[in-house]
């Protein structure tokens, strides 16, 4: 995992992170499967952004849906 963002004096944070799971990890959902085969890179492991923002005690996480739809592209 990679990252990058900050943490403000006021307590809040911003962070972009980067997640790459194992090379032959498979969803145990069905519904997934087919979202993580376009998110695998070359060497097979499933790649995705997160964005991780708000108060540092109960901060939101999400997926950071332009990156997954870039690597999307990629593989089309």
């Amino acid at each position: 995992m990679e990252g990058s963002g900050w943490i403000g004096l006021d307590g809040t944070v911003d962070y972009r992170l980067l997640v790459r799971l194992p090379p032959g990890y498979t969803p145990q959902s069905t519904m997934l499967r087919s979202v993580a085969a376009m998110l695998r890179d070359e060497s097979g492991r499933i790649r995705f952004g997160l964005n991780v923002r708000g108060p540092a005690r109960k901060p939101a996480v999400s997926l950071d849906t332009g990156s997954a739809r870039q690597r999307a592209q990629e593989q089309a």
